[in-house]
């Protein structure tokens, strides 16, 4: 400052000029060069003094803050980026002056750091936009100036900005969304301007750290965004007076902090005076009550889509996912995925009329209210996918119309008990879908919901599997119906062999028969009998040792059927068709997902897979017959007699195909010239053979002749 000056307060603090407040000095201008020696001099504070002229605001080389405020300056010195503070310089206070700069020369090569900026009641002109960016500002106060143009664009030109005052200026237009898509701000005073509107980009309710805004002496209107109702978690002050509001305050502002301050003073809003016309559902629909409690426990302000809903001005009827009829009663809400948290209201259930109601896929906790038992014409009611918790009321049995109820995928425990007569028509499977699978999300205590009703049961994997049974095992369980099964047919196997054999004396009863009974026909009728057999069950198979009177085939076929039945013990229980039981294999092939009403089957079994599955079972007996044979190929030979060829026997051509030993005539003609041509083909096969001898004969002879011959010359 200049050398002839007076200054009043401590000028020095114990670590050489760190800080510096002066105050009452006679001179009326600042001598920045006076402070080019105080290198260690950051805070500097000449307020409320008569100083006048320019100010330059890097006068000191570390300096990182300045007041000037409530003094006389009228120009601040441009800035210059050779100086030492120009990138030291943090915030400054030059309010209270008589500053008319332009706010694009004013801040023109402006420091880099600057954080705070109050130039508050000066008359600084000019549009705020600026090709300037204020990377760390996060307080600017200009209040009370001559500021004009349109709101400036906070994410782009000031994205650390917290507060923002620019209040009593002459700026215009609207509010925009380059103002209100900034979530990070909390005190914004627009206040004292000429501000006409909201702009259509304009979402206040993005303002989520909002607790201070005051738009009064604006030309505002014609209604209040009811989407301020949101910021009610932050916000205490709201001053909207001296606007041009019209119609009806918005029922969202009654949302707001018990303790906010809301004021809305000097606007044009519609006035019934003291009459009440609440109880008149002329004016005031009970539904219309019924759906703003619905929205309002809901959290209707946090909805991702929430057209219309509380709409003053609106029929109820015209609210996002609300369906009427021709007479302007609710028939159906639809707010699939849309956001719903809260609770579902007790108030659901005045709407008497209501046919379809589907809030699945929402975060709706709490219980469900007993009055959804009131809604007696309720056709479709969907709540899975939601955080319902404790037991469906009882008195969900009265939706006697019911033809969709589902609500998996919840917390829901106990027992859900529907109407009785209830018919899984339009959606088959899908019908009634409840948590009554197993793993349950609360484990064995107290385990899946238990649901009678139900035809589909979902565990706490999201899988489901149709809860009907097979109605021929209802009063058995597979392991018992399996013994009863191997009863059933070891009776009809002996009760067909008699109905077999009478049937077989009455109807050869009578005719005229050929009767054959000599022990040796009796003898070759069973072994054709035998090997009838064994070509019937297979040649192949331990079974046919149970053909013959060997101790040893009989225990390796006795042990070879005990092993079939073994292996398939564990498949019959656990085959058991208990949903409820974690320790059952039955295998959760649906999916009732999000999106489709109808559940899906995504199994892969199929009959080819059981049919290769029965084949390997069935082919146990022959893999073991194998082994043997090929063990000890003489033993099964001589169980078998499977080299036994007995071709002389009758019972090698067709009489084995019978089982009793009364021929017809026919039948006698037919073995007759069937034992012919066998007599024909054994004659023709020992002519053969007496010709091979007879030519034998003759060469011996002829090899003796000549033999003979050449001793009688030796002789000689």
């Amino acid at each position: 400052m200049s050398t002839e000056y007076t200054a009043y307060g401590p000028v020095k603090s114990s670590d050489g000029y760190l800080n510096a407040v002066c105050y009452g000095i006679t001179l009326p201008f600042v001598d920045s060069l006076v402070f080019l020696g105080l290198r260690k001099l950051t805070t500097v504070n000449i307020s409320h003094n008569d100083l006048s002229g320019p100010i330059d605001l890097l006068l000191a080389p570390a300096v990182t803050s300045l007041d000037g405020s409530h003094n006389s300056f009228i120009t601040v010195k441009p800035f210059k980026k050779f100086k030492p503070s120009h990138s030291s310089l943090r915030l400054f206070d030059l309010s209270s002056n008589v500053i008319s700069q332009d706010f694009a020369q004013l801040f023109a090569e402006k420091p880099p750091n600057l954080e705070e900026i109050d130039l508050s009641n000066n008359s600084i002109s000019g549009s705020i936009h600026t090709s300037e960016q204020f990377v760390f500002l996060r307080r600017l106060i200009i209040g009370s100036n001559k500021l004009s143009g349109a709101l400036p664009n906070l994410p782009s030109k000031f994205p650390d900005l917290v507060d923002l005052d620019l209040s009593s200026n002459m700026i215009t237009g609207s509010i925009n969304g380059g103002l209100t898509n900034h979530p990070i701000l909390k005190t914004l005073d627009l206040s004292g301007n000429m501000l006409t509107s909201f702009h259509e980009t304009a979402v206040l309710s993005n303002l989520v750290q909002m607790n201070h805004m005051d738009l009064s002496e604006n030309k505002l209107g014609p209604t209040i965004p009811r989407d301020i109702g949101k910021l009610k978690d932050k916000l205490t002050v709201l001053d909207l007076s001296n606007n041009n509001f019209e119609s009806t305050i918005p029922s969202e502002l009654g949302s707001l902090q018990s303790d906010a301050t809301v004021r809305l003073a000097g606007n044009h809003f519609v006035s019934i005076g003291y009459f009440d016309l609440s109880d008149q559902s002329e004016y005031c629909p009970s539904e219309r009550a019924a759906l703003a409690d619905f929205y309002n426990e809901a959290k209707g302000l946090e909805w991702t889509e929430s057209l219309s809903w509380l709409d003053d001005y609106n029929s109820h009827c015209l609210w996002k996912g609300v369906t009427c009829d021709d007479e302007d009663r609710t028939i159906k809400i639809e707010l699939r995925g849309n956001g719903l948290s809260g609770r579902l209201s007790s108030s659901i259930g005045k709407l008497k009329n209501l046919r379809e109601l589907d809030i699945s896929d929402n975060d709706i906790k709490d219980t469900i209210p007993s009055e959804i038992g009131l809604l007696e014409q309720l056709e479709f009611l969907k709540l899975s996918f939601n955080q319902f918790q404790r037991e469906v009321p009882p008195e969900v049995e009265n939706l006697k119309k019911l033809k969709l109820f589902q609500a998996h995928a919840n917390r829901i425990t106990g027992t859900v008990t529907l109407y009785a007569g209830l018919v899984p028509d339009e959606y088959e499977e899908s019908s009634f879908v409840t948590d009554c699978g197993s793993p349950s999300l609360f484990g064995d205590d107290p385990g899946p919901v238990t649901c009678a009703s139900c035809t589909m049961c979902c565990n706490e994997f999201e899988e489901c599997y149709p809860a009907k049974t097979n109605g021929f095992l209802e009063w058995k369980n597979y392991k018992d119906f399996g013994w009863i099964l191997l009863a059933c047919v070891v009776a009809s196997l002996c009760l067909l062999n008699g109905v077999s054999a009478l049937w077989d004396y009455s109807k050869n009863r009578g005719k005229g028969t050929v009767r054959r009974r000599s022990s040796r026909y009796i003898r070759q009728k069973s072994e054709a009998d035998e090997k009838y057999a064994i070509k019937s069950m297979g040649e192949g198979s331990v079974y046919s040792f149970f053909l013959h009177d060997d101790k040893l085939a009989w225990s390796i076929s006795l042990v070879t059927l005990a092993l079939q039945f073994w292996l398939l013990h564990p498949f019959i229980i656990a085959a058991e068709f208990d949903l409820s039981d974690d320790m059952k294999d039955l295998v959760y092939t649906w999916k009732c997902d999000r999106v489709s009403d109808e559940c899906e089957d995504l199994g892969d079994l199929t009959w080819q897979g059981w049919f290769l599955f029965v084949l390997f079972i069935m082919e146990i007996d022959e893999r073991a017959f194998e082994t043997i044979d090929s063990v000890n190929q003489r033993w099964v030979d001589e169980v078998t007699k499977r080299k036994r060829m007995d071709e002389d026997t009758i019972s090698s051509r067709g009489i084995g195909e019978k089982s009793d030993c009364v021929l017809t005539l026919e039948q006698v003609e037919a073995l007759l010239e069937q034992r012919t041509h066998h007599l024909e083909d054994r004659l023709e096969q020992q002519t053969r053979q007496l010709k091979e001898i007879k030519e034998q004969l003759k060469e011996r002879e002829q090899t003796q002749a000549i033999l003979k011959s050449g001793c009688n010359c030796a002789t000689s």
